[in-house]
Formats: structure tokens, sequence, C-alpha cells
């Protein structure tokens, strides 16, 4: 896909830096993660540049179509030449592996290693290969592809911790991998770059890599049009509904704030669970359930109502919903884990310590008795930070 940039500096004093990603996921599967790549996929706009995207992908969990990439089938879910996929399985959930054995595998290599043939021989300009995250298997491929075809390698590193996974075993398992595979991989790295301060430190006190530097992901907010509608204020959580994100926490909280209602917009894998956490807790009829809605609903949601968005997770990288709640005058309620407390340091953004049901209920009361003097402190400041042009040109600059 290529997109051309408006910008004070001209086009022929830049090299274009051409990109290739490869990535772990391919929607439906949705997350913090998909959001950064599927971002600079499409917002790359830097003098021309193109941007490709190999993706790994579970057939049978995707609605594909098929599409013409360099005179070759292959299976796409936008209407490019420039994104591709390849099969996966997952023996770990949420952690796909490729599918090796398979002709579609090997078929869609071809596919990249034509590609890669082609930009290294037609274009004079800079080619790269970008990874995200270091525990997923996608950013072993690319060190591996990287290193064959000697092009420069840009890692993203996302996490601030090692992985929790659903048993100690499998936490063991991933910590091996991370200290004695990764330890090396990421210091091979032409450029390591992290998406958070609480993930530099992370990274170069476990890996060793003094030299990484922070990218700030963007994100769509100059557009929004904020006008709210009335004093009202709503109590909400948005976002995927697992275990992760222990919205269970946030239910035992409303029972201790009398009449409260909340509402929950999103969906996932522990719909049923809640529901029935509700009704045991006897406040079913408190709590709205909104289910799954578009990024243009909520953002127009936030944008029209007086809200306090809560975010009780246990374990974050830079929580998407944090960010939008402050951008459009509202007030969040977060968890201080991953670098949540680097988007603002403002009386609108409050923190409390994961899982402190107590806290966490007294926070929500603060909120409610203070929020139309809390609003607003971030807005300008969370506008700058993570803005698409300023995010573009420093990754431009950085990679």
């Amino acid at each position: 896909m290529v997109w051309s940039c408006k910008n004070s500096i001209k086009k022929s004093k830049i090299m274009k830096k051409n990109i290739i990603q490869i990535l772990p996921y391919f929607p439906p599967h949705i997350w913090g993660l998909e959001k950064v790549w599927e971002d600079i996929f499409l917002y790359w706009t830097h003098w021309s540049s193109l941007i490709y995207s190999w993706n790994m992908c579970q057939q049978s969990k995707t609605n594909t179509t098929r599409h013409d990439v360099n005179n070759k089938t292959s299976e796409s879910i936008v209407d490019t030449h420039n994104k591709m996929f390849f099969p996966s399985y997952e023996i770990i959930d949420n952690f796909p592996s490729p599918s090796l054995w398979t002709k579609k595998f090997w078929n869609s290599y071809k596919i990249l290693k034509s590609l890669i043939r082609e930009l290294n021989w037609e274009n004079k300009n800079e080619l790269i290969i970008i990874t995200h995250t270091r525990f997923f298997l996608s950013s072993f491929m690319g060190w591996i592809i990287a290193r064959k075809y000697k092009i420069k390698w840009v890692h993203l590193e996302h996490g601030s911790d090692y992985v929790l996974l659903s048993s100690k075993f499998k936490n063991k398992i991933s910590y091996l991998y991370d200290r004695i595979i990764w330890k090396w991989i990421l210091n091979s790295a032409d450029t390591v770059l992290c998406i958070s301060q609480a993930s530099k430190n992370f990274v170069e006190k476990e890996f060793w890599r003094t030299d990484c530097d922070i990218w700030y992901r963007w994100m769509n907010l100059e557009n929004n049009l904020i006008k709210k509608n009335s004093n009202d204020i709503k109590v909400i959580f948005i976002w995927r509904l697992v275990k992760l994100k222990w919205v269970s926490d946030l239910l035992h909280a409303i029972v201790k704030i009398q009449n409260l209602e909340i509402e929950i917009i999103w969906d996932g894998e522990e719909r049923n669970n809640l529901h029935k956490l509700c009704e045991k807790l006897w406040i079913s009829h408190r709590v709205k359930f909104l289910w799954f809605k578009e990024r243009d609903f909520i953002v127009k949601y936030l944008s029209e109502n007086n809200c306090i968005v809560i975010n009780p997770s246990y374990q974050e990288w830079l929580p998407t919903t944090v960010i939008e709640s402050l951008s459009t005058k509202n007030v969040s309620i977060a968890s201080n884990v991953g670098w949540t407390s680097e988007i603002s340091d403002k009386e609108d953004l409050i923190l409390f310590h994961a899982g402190e049901i107590e806290l966490l209920a007294e926070k929500i009361k603060y909120a409610l008795q203070n929020y139309f003097t809390l609003e607003w402190k971030s807005y300008s400041d969370v506008l700058k930070k993570f803005g698409m042009t300023e995010s573009m040109n420093s990754l431009y600059n950085k990679i």
C-alpha cells in the first residue's frame, strides 16, 4: 500500500524506508499489539515508502478473500497487495506457531522471498524487517529471515515483564525461552524500540540491551468531536472480557457502592462467567452489558458522555481505553501495571494497586464526587504525546 506524505521535507532528499512486518496475529483476533501493527501498516505515509505485512493466521477462525500478490495468489484480509498470511496453530492459547508442514506455509514463504528479492534488486532504498514482541515465534522467524537475506532488523518490544500463562510449568518454559534464546537473539537486532519507559527498563535490565530507544505508538485522537450532552456521569468498562482484565474485581467493587450502575462494552470468553457473577452478587439489575461495539461507536460514546472509564487489569502494556478516555476529556481509574502511569501524571488518571477491591471502590467514589474538577486535565498532553504525525515521524527517524 503506497501513501504520499504532505511534509515540508522534500521527498528527493529523504531515503524511502520499505518495511516488511512479520506478525503473530491476524484478525479477528484483537489485542493491543494488532492495533499497533495495523496502524503502522495503514498510516506509514512517509515519502512514498512501502510497507508489507506477513501475518500468522489460523484459517479456521478467519474470513479471507483472495488477492494477487506479485502475480501469485495468497490470502489477505484487506483489499491490498501488501498483506499476506501464513497458516498457524496454537499449542498454548494466544501463542501461534507456524504450520511448517503445510503447503500453504511454504507457498506464502515463496511469495515473501520473491518480494524481498524484488525490493532488494529494484529499489536502492532501505528495506527493513520489523517484528513485534520477543516471545512470539513470528519474531524468531523475523530474526532468521533478516539474517538470511542480510536485511536490517528492527524489533519493537511491547512487553515489560515475563509472560504469565495458565500454569507454573508453562511460565517456567516461557521464562527459559526468554532467558536462554531471546537474551542472545535480542542483542543481535540492529535496532530495538520499546513502546514505553517500563518496557525499556525491562529490556535493559533483563536482556542487557542498553541502546534501545522508546517509541510511543500513535492513536487516532485528533478528530474526536467532543460535545457532552448532560451532567450525568457514567461508570464504564471497555475492552475484551478475558480473565486477565479482571472485570470480576470491578463487579465486587460495585457491590460496595450503593445504587451505582455500570456499563460494560465489548465481549469475550468471560461473558458467561461475568453474567453468573452478577447474579451471585445480586447486581444484575445494576450492570448493563452493551457487548461488542466498533471503535467509532466507543469514541463517539466517550465524546458525548461524562465517563469514568475503569481498567482493573492485572497485566497491561499501554491500555488503549485509558488513552481514549483521557483524550475525550473523561476520567480514568486504572490499575498501576505495565506502563499505564506513563500515559499521564495529571489528576484525571487515578491509579490503584491491581487486586485491591476495597481501594478500587474508594477510587470510584472519589471520582464520582470530584469528576468535574478532575476532567480535562490530561487532554492536551495526551493529544500531543500520542498524536499520529509526531509518532510516525519519530518511528521513521528511529528505524
